[in-house]
């Protein structure tokens, strides 16, 4: 990450400009697309334990998912929910 930083945005008094932004934005692609297809994950597992994806509860899964550094089963999802 540090280096696709500095790649994007590398100009030099001497060289001239060497920014290469198209590796950072390869970067925010891949997190973006990981994140959608995380909440694509969470919907259709608040689907299949019959609770509806209404976006304040895909956002509070995702948020659990990611605070504990791993996605939760249905199972662990529906107990979550009816906390």
């Amino acid at each position: 990450m540090r280096t696709a930083l500095v790649a994007a945005s590398a100009v030099f008094g001497d060289l001239g400009d060497k920014r290469k932004p198209e590796h950072l934005e390869a970067i925010i692609e891949d997190a973006l697309e990981h994140g959608n297809e995380m909440k694509r994950r969470v919907i259709d597992a608040m689907q299949e334990t019959g609770y509806q994806a209404a976006e304040e509860r895909i956002h509070a899964v995702v948020f659990w998912n990611r605070s504990a550094q791993r996605e939760h089963n249905a199972n662990e999802v529906q107990a979550y929910l009816r906390e």
